[in-house]
C-alpha cells in the first residue's frame, strides 16, 4: 500500500521539546518527528513515511496495536517507553 504523506500541523511545543515526539496515523505510519526523534533514531535512516511496527519488539508491537485500536492514552505511550 502506498501512503501519501500530507503536512500535519504540529504544536510548537512539540518541535521543541527536548524528548522524541513521534506522530503516526491510524496504520502506524510515521506522519512526524521532532528534531529530537530524528536525532536519536538518525541510524535508522528518514523514517517519516515508514511504518514504526517492524522496529519494535512483540511487547511494543502489542502496546503499539492497542493503542492503534483505541485511539490511546498518554499513559500507554508511556509504558512502551518505559519497556
Amino acid at each position: 500500500m502506498k501512503h501519501l504523506i500530507v503536512e500535519i500541523m504540529v504544536p510548537e511545543w512539540a518541535k521543541e521539546m527536548n524528548c522524541a515526539v513521534t506522530v503516526c496515523d491510524k496504520e502506524g505510519v510515521i506522519l512526524y518527528m521532532n528534531d529530537k526523534a530524528k536525532e536519536t533514531f538518525a541510524s535508522h535512516g528518514d523514517l517519516v513515511g515508514k511504518s514504526l511496527i517492524p522496529c519494535h519488539s512483540e511487547r511494543s508491537r502489542g502496546i503499539i496495536a492497542d493503542l492503534l485500536a483505541t485511539g490511546g492514552t498518554m499513559k500507554a505511550a508511556c509504558d512502551l517507553v518505559k519497556k
